[in-house]
């Protein structure tokens, strides 16, 4: 089925999910039940080798935080992170000294054992582009200006050729979205890091009032290959490419990604065989694993 062509350029891509510590992921991906001491972030670094760290827009963490994200996945040397930055800096007029000197140590920490890729600066569709929102987009970066920063930009006054040049001029990378929205995501990349957000594409995601709704689409193998196509072009503009399955609802973002770094590595991946078990159609690409035999378990 697969010929084993692992490239250059498929060490461009990681693969990963919005966040791992969700209750519905245990059965389906996490073990249900586990000997001594479990840690989730560690048992998913076992299968992929990076994480968007989503609790971080609602929580400000600290460097004892960053080292204990550190300590759990050192079994994956090449294990990375991506962090979406606090509310109190995107969706407030002005973020406190204290909030701030607290956040670049968390941030510091990581980037100095080489454990942080990008920062997401996650904005409402309310953030329209205007004279201050890109006066706010040019304070934020010269905050950060020691780390590469992805801007997820929703509203429809963003998305033209004059805006692109400014983001790019800014040093700023845009956050390509898949979602039920037209031509799903665009390939444009502003700099060498492309960074993807996978929702699903099915159109009645738009009209749900119920917000998990919004995160339990389940993608098809077809489209998952069309993805992986369309990947082929990002990888001639970009140095690395950040896939983000955001369809976290019962671990559809698990099997989704399982099938995405499959296509791209072209050979067949270690699954567990409990998500095996639940997603079927994952049965062509696995190599199963008896989770309980992981070395994180010995």
């Amino acid at each position: 089925m697969f010929k084993d062509n692992t490239s250059e350029n498929t060490s461009k891509c990681y693969v990963g999910t919005s966040g791992y510590n969700y209750k519905d992921w245990e059965i389906i991906f996490y073990p249900e039940k586990t000997r001594g001491k479990f840690d989730r972030l560690r048992f998913y670094s076992q299968f992929f080798d990076f994480v968007e760290i989503e609790s971080s827009f609602h929580n400000i963490y600290s460097k004892e935080v960053a080292k204990s994200l550190i300590e759990k996945v050192k079994d994956n040397k090449k294990f990375t992170f991506s962090i979406i930055l606090n509310n109190a800096f995107t969706h407030k007029e002005n973020f406190n000294k204290n909030e701030l000197k607290i956040t670049l140590d968390f941030l510091e920490e990581l980037n100095s054992n080489n454990k942080l890729e990008c920062i997401l600066l996650h904005f409402p569709y309310y953030f329209h582009n205007t004279k201050d929102s890109r006066l706010k987009l040019i304070k934020l970066k010269n905050t950060f200006k020691d780390y590469n920063l992805v801007v997820d930009l929703k509203h429809y006054s963003w998305h033209s050729p004059l805006t692109y040049n400014f983001l790019e001029e800014s040093k700023l990378h845009l956050c390509l979205i898949d979602e039920p929205i037209q031509d799903n995501f665009k390939t444009t990349v502003l700099g060498k890091l492309a960074y993807i957000h996978l929702y699903g594409i099915c159109p009645s995601l738009l009209s749900t009032n119920n917000i998990e709704d919004k995160f339990n689409y389940l993608y098809t193998n077809s489209e998952l290959f069309e993805i992986s196509i369309k990947l082929e072009g990002l990888r001639k503009k970009s140095d690395k490419i950040f896939l983000v399955f955001k369809n976290t609802k019962m671990a559809k973002a698990i099997a989704n990604a399982f099938t995405l770094n499959s296509y791209i590595k072209k050979r067949p991946i270690l699954i567990p065989e409990q998500t095996v078990y639940y997603y079927s159609h994952l049965k062509p690409i696995a190599h199963r694993v008896n989770t309980n035999q992981l070395p994180i378990f010995s």
